[in-house]
């Protein structure tokens, strides 16, 4: 018998064409999940949407039109937070997350917005002067005294809790032992209050994986969710957060020149309520 019969090829051309079109499926819904995002690095385009703050009011990222999530550390906020608002054209590269249906977050390396060129640097860890070595103490003289012990005749002075200013023209108290915002007039604006603010979410926030982290609410006001209390709000809801959702969050609210950061301490999500034990 023949293997090379026109049956045993026909068989053998149908099984390659087969396989073929497996693997393009498989190429094909790998790439959809981003699984090989992170190997390679990716460039977007897009206008700045929001700016995405942390806790302490500082620019760590923008939200984009396009829905891409840029991300990029302290030092490179510091550069450029200054130099670009709210609709301006930016491009970016770097290390792309996977894709969801809430955004994609791209970790910077490289970013260009206004005819400038910003790249990111890891943080230089400080030095540390070298010590110098101790004099030979004589025979007979005393020991020096503890460094938390204040000479004889000196109280040591007491810790002094922040203080906080009277109301200002908006209604807030100032903290005067809070610490600095990134960039002067960041610094001239942070104030902190209570504060409940209420809106559909605007954007949401995502890590790595696409998981949300975090909501961008109508109004401006962002804040961060655990992903426990993401967990609890899908299982509580019957379903993922969604745009049309009525969020409310109550917390402690920092104002700066480029948005409100609260930090909540309850989120009421439809009819459900979630404390976040702050």
């Amino acid at each position: 018998m023949k293997f090379f019969n026109k049956r045993n090829i026909a068989i053998g051309v149908l099984a390659f064409a087969v396989g073929i079109v497996a693997v393009a499926g498989a190429i094909k819904t790998v790439g959809a999940s981003g699984m090989f995002q992170n190997m390679f690095e990716t460039s977007v385009k897009g206008q700045i949407a929001s700016f995405i703050l942390d806790e302490r009011g500082s620019v760590t990222g923008f939200v984009l039109s396009t829905g891409d999530q840029i991300r990029f550390g302290h030092n490179l906020g510091e550069s450029i937070h200054a130099n670009v608002k709210i609709g301006d054209e930016l491009s970016a590269q770097g290390n792309a997350g996977t894709r969801s249906d809430y955004g994609r977050e791209l970790r910077v390396r490289q970013l260009s917005a206004n005819g400038q060129t910003y790249i990111e640097t890891a943080p230089v860890p400080p030095t540390h002067a070298p010590k110098k070595p101790h004099a030979p103490r004589s025979p007979g003289a005393p020991h020096p005294a503890p460094r938390d012990v204040p000479p004889a005749g000196i109280e040591k002075e007491a810790f002094s809790a922040p203080t906080i200013a009277p109301q200002g023209a908006n209604g807030m108290q100032r903290i005067e032992g809070f610490a600095p915002l990134v960039g002067a007039e960041n610094a001239a604006t942070g104030m902190i209050q209570t504060t409940k603010a209420s809106g559909n979410a605007r954007f949401f926030l995502v890590g790595r994986r696409g998981e949300v982290n975090g909501v961008i609410l109508a109004g401006g006001e962002q804040f961060r969710i655990p992903p426990r209390i993401v967990e609890e709000i899908a299982s509580a809801t019957g379903g993922a957060l969604r745009p049309d959702t009525q969020i409310t969050v109550e917390g402690d609210a920092l104002q700066t020149a480029h948005g409100t950061v609260i930090r909540p301490r309850r989120l009421m999500v439809g009819d459900k309520t979630f404390a976040l034990g702050r």
